[in-house]
């Protein structure tokens, strides 16, 4: 059996894409996070313009919901694009407001009981939940972070199995073996 091109870009040209890619997301994560930021709003965008172009097709000009729709996307899209990061900070913020209201209401029930254990964790999420509130991108870097950590394993595991499938013999390879079903 032959090794053609194709297979050799299997074996390693997807687990070095895989690499480099996860590389580029745990060194670069904010710029990771704007990138897909803004591909969101411009595809926010071409779902606005399209709207628009069906609702004049369609002669729909009186339905004021699909104008009020129409232009949410628009501005939205519009918002993506030029403030990428601001949906970064608003998840950020929103997840932090969560926790903290967690946090706190769970410390409220835990003094009651004094359970050391479920009031240290308490603890735990309160403080991680005003950080996210103070700095709100580090979810966002957290994520995206693991996320490239994750590809660079899938990508070496995959590199690892390429070597093994290049060191395994191809069936019907050597001369000297005579096939005894031909």
């Amino acid at each position: 059996m032959k090794r053609t091109t194709r297979d050799f870009l299997n074996a390693f040209g997807t687990p070095l894409a895989l690499i480099l890619f996860g590389l580029i997301l745990v060194v670069s994560p904010d710029t990771a996070t704007a990138l897909v930021a803004q591909l969101f709003g411009g595809l926010l965008l071409l779902i606005g313009v399209i709207w628009g172009v069906v609702l004049v097709i369609g002669r729909e000009l009186s339905r004021v919901s699909h104008w009020i729709g129409l232009a949410l996307c628009l501005l939205a899209g519009s918002y993506m694009i030029f403030n990428p990061m601001a949906l970064a900070d608003s998840i950020g913020r929103l997840f932090g407001l969560v926790m903290i209201l967690h946090g706190a209401g769970r410390l409220r029930r835990m003094s009651h009981n004094g359970d050391g254990f479920n009031t240290g964790l308490a603890i735990v999420t309160l403080v991680v939940g005003i950080i996210l509130v103070l700095v709100p991108r580090t979810l966002s870097q957290t994520v995206v972070g693991v996320c490239g950590l994750v590809m660079m394993v899938l990508g070496i595991c995959n590199l690892v199995g390429g070597f093994r499938a290049l060191k395994r013999p191809d069936d019907n390879d050597d001369p000297n073996i005579i096939d005894a079903a031909k």
